[in-house]
């Protein structure tokens, strides 16, 4: 069983902390939020679940197997190579980091930890989705020279990063994981 710690619980970590809990290999374990009725409202939710508002407890905690980072994005990046450098396996929120620079760190981290490290392009994972990629390979629609996406919000408005870093990450990774490689030119227009 993996015990998973979520660290913030605003919009999408109570999410996590339910889809944790319903696997058949992990369990939501502990969760972390600066904000004490969050953490009321969680506690009232999920009855065996352990809450902090210091999210280092959940990473010194020894029968935490790995984190789930749901934070603001600026936190991301400390978080996540905290988490490594503790031992953890991480799952982070899109974006990892507004600094490419430090992706690379995080991904040097997690390698030399021999942990996993994964930002969450849910998409990837969605039925529809993966049919597309079934239809791709296949041969059936023949070679791709073009792909358009349109994207519209799935949450609440964010206010710690603009439009870009909040919704094409999910379009980008759709494209890269249904072509098997990295674009050769990109264009967008709001």
């Amino acid at each position: 069983m993996i015990k998973v710690g979520v660290i913030g619980c605003g919009h999408w970590g109570p999410n996590h902390i339910r889809i944790f809990s319903h696997l058949a290999n992990s369990v939501s374990f502990m969760c972390a939020d600066l904000n004490e009725e969050r953490l009321k409202k969680i506690k009232e939710t999920f009855l065996n679940i352990k809450t902090t508002q210091n999210y280092k407890d959940i990473l010194n905690h020894p029968e935490v197997d790995a984190v789930c980072i749901a934070s603001p994005t600026d936190s991301h990046f400390t978080i996540a190579k905290e988490a490594l450098e503790a031992g953890k396996h991480v799952l982070c929120e899109k974006p990892l980091s507004l600094d490419p620079r430090e992706c690379f760190e995080l991904e040097r981290i997690a390698k030399d930890q021999a942990k996993i490290l994964m930002v969450g392009h849910i998409f990837v994972f969605n039925a529809g989705i993966v049919k597309i990629k079934e239809y791709i390979q296949s041969g059936e629609l023949g070679k791709i020279y073009y792909a358009y996406a349109t994207r519209t919000n799935l949450g609440p408005f964010r206010y710690d990063v603009n439009a870009l870093w909040d919704l094409a990450p999910h379009d980008i990774s759709i494209f890269n994981y249904l072509f098997g490689s990295m674009p050769l030119n990109v264009s967008a227009r709001g």
